[in-house]
């Protein structure tokens, strides 16, 4: 076997750099989660993202595509009441989804 010299400082590095990145993402999503938990009523305030996530994200839902528009329909949940001012101010803001910027979902 022919050892390369830095090897070990490499994958170091590389493992280094993929554990900053991980924390990265995942900060950045607990920021956004709490931007929403923001915007829903003030008793989710208090709550935690890992609840925010139970509660609201982690649900059943059904993907419908037209022409015009994504539609996302949640089964029935009980605090799915909560999601609809949300949900209203995303409809009125007719958020623009260029071809280009479509994720195929599989």
């Amino acid at each position: 076997r022919t050892k390369i010299r830095g090897c070990k400082e490499f994958v170091r590095t590389i493992l280094l750099l993929n554990v900053m990145l991980v924390g990265w993402i995942k900060a950045l999503a607990f920021n956004i989660l709490g931007e929403f938990k923001e915007s829903l009523d003030k008793k989710y305030h208090k709550m935690t993202v890992g609840t925010i996530v139970r509660k609201f994200l982690d649900r059943p839902a059904t993907i419908k595509t037209t022409a015009d528009e994504i539609v996302v329909k949640f089964d029935y949940f009980s605090e799915c009441n909560a999601l609809k001012e949300y949900c209203d101010k995303i409809n009125q803001s007719n958020l623009e989804i260029s071809e280009a910027n479509l994720i195929k979902l599989s």
